[in-house]
């Protein structure tokens, strides 16, 4: 009996979303991994990224300079979601949309950090998403 209310527990907690709420000191550190924006309308080629996540400031690098367009600024974490706020200049980048900037949804498994942004318009549905790994 004890062994079936334990399973159904496990399955409520996963499939409720209601784990433990992540601090932001559970995402510091340095990850690398790609940038893939999947759209109908444009083609970004994937890049390699670095992401650093400290006390709520964050600085990135990207082997492409354009896309994604990332830097420096400052990031806040809310339940499943992190907002990017990016501090950097941007002379002219070709595609503002690129910059890392804004909510993303917020996927933490052990090293494995994953952001996804859904921007949904009139002609096309973009969806900007990195696959990052703890270093």
């Amino acid at each position: 009996m004890i062994h079936s209310i334990n399973r159904l527990v496990f399955i409520y907690t996963l499939f409720s979303g209601k784990n433990r709420e992540l601090e932001i000191a559970d995402y510091q550190g340095t990850y690398s991994g790609t940038f893939n924006r999947y759209s109908n309308s444009e083609d970004v080629v994937p890049t390699n990224v670095t992401l650093n996540l400290r006390a709520g400031k964050f600085w990135a690098k990207s082997q492409n300079e354009q896309a994604p367009g990332v830097c420096r600024g400052r990031y806040i974490i809310s339940g499943d979601e992190i907002e990017f706020r990016n501090e950097c200049m941007w002379i002219s980048p070709s595609d503002p949309s690129l910059v890392l900037n804004g909510r993303y949804k917020l996927y933490k498994d052990k090293n494995n950090l994953q952001l996804k942004m859904t921007s949904d318009s009139e002609e096309d549905a973009t969806i900007d998403f990195y696959n990052l790994l703890l270093q």
